[in-house]
This record gives C-alpha cells, sequence and structure tokens, in this order.
C-alpha cells in the first residue's frame, strides 16, 4: 500500500511504500511536512502486565524543543543520494525517530487507581450553579437559532 497523499512533494522520503493495512496521512501541525498514521500489529512483550501502574510518554513542548534540536544536526543529504536504496533511507529515518522519541520523551509512570474518588467539594451549592448554567447555554443557543 502507498500513501497516494502528497505530504510535501514528490522527492520528499516520506513518500514512500507501506505493506501495512491502515496508512494515511494528517496533519499535525508540527512542520510544513504532512504526518503519517501507520497501524500495524506489534508481537506481545513477555514483561508481565502491571494492572497498578500507567505508563505514558507526554508530548511536552521541552521534548519538541529537545526532538528539534537531535534532528537539527543530521546530515539529511542521504535523502537525496541516488546510490542509497529507499529501504535504508527508510531504516535511517526511523532510526532516528525512534531514538530521538524516546529520549525526547522519557517514559512517566504514574499508579493506575480505577476507584472512583469521592467527591467533597462538589455541593449543592455548585450542583445549582451547574444547573443554572446549563439552562442559560441552552436558553442563549435557542436564542441564535
Amino acid at each position: 500500500m502507498k500513501i497516494f497523499a502528497p505530504t510535501r512533494g514528490p522527492n520528499c522520503l516520506d513518500n514512500v511504500n507501506f505493506s501495512v493495512v491502515d496508512v494515511r496521512t494528517v496533519e499535525a501541525g508540527l512542520s510544513d511536512h504532512a504526518g503519517q498514521l501507520v497501524c500495524f500489529n506489534v508481537r506481545a512483550s513477555k514483561e508481565p502486565i502491571e494492572f497498578d501502574r500507567k505508563r505514558f510518554r507526554s508530548i511536552t513542548q521541552l521534548g519538541l524543543l529537545d526532538f528539534y534540536n537531535n534532528a537539527k544536526p543530521i546530515n539529511w543529504n542521504f535523502v537525496s543520494d541516488e546510490n542509497v536504496s529507499m529501504n535504508l533511507k527508510l531504516e535511517k529515518l526511523i532510526d532516528f525517530s525512534d531514538t530521538a522519541f524516546l529520549k525526547s520523551f522519557p517514559e512517566t509512570y504514574t499508579r493506575r487507581d480505577d476507584k472512583p474518588k469521592k467527591v467533597e467539594w462538589f455541593d449543592d451549592s455548585l450542583k445549582h450553579m451547574r444547573d443554572m448554567l446549563s439552562f442559560l447555554r441552552e436558553v442563549l443557543f435557542r436564542s441564535i437559532l
């Protein structure tokens, strides 16, 4: 399968062939390139599943700056080098992206607590205020239409 939508131009490295089922371009808003959304199956990890902790990588402004600073000094001449195969170009791009992403956006752990927390500060006056706001909002939207 190929991404048929242009991402930046016909000579751009990210106009490549994929042999996966679900692939499409998305507007990420991070650069002048369109992003690529590629879905594929990954083999299950042999690590035990931990239900009491949640792992995630936050996309932060500091991480984006670090990612940019890692990409800036890279020599991108291999992209236009006709002696380098498309597979090697893609492999280099994925290796760089993977390394930079893992470095720029470290994993964070938090305890998972699926039990709903009791909210004690949301008293009757706040409930009344919420209901009144909902009512006024509905009246406003009806008057606009």
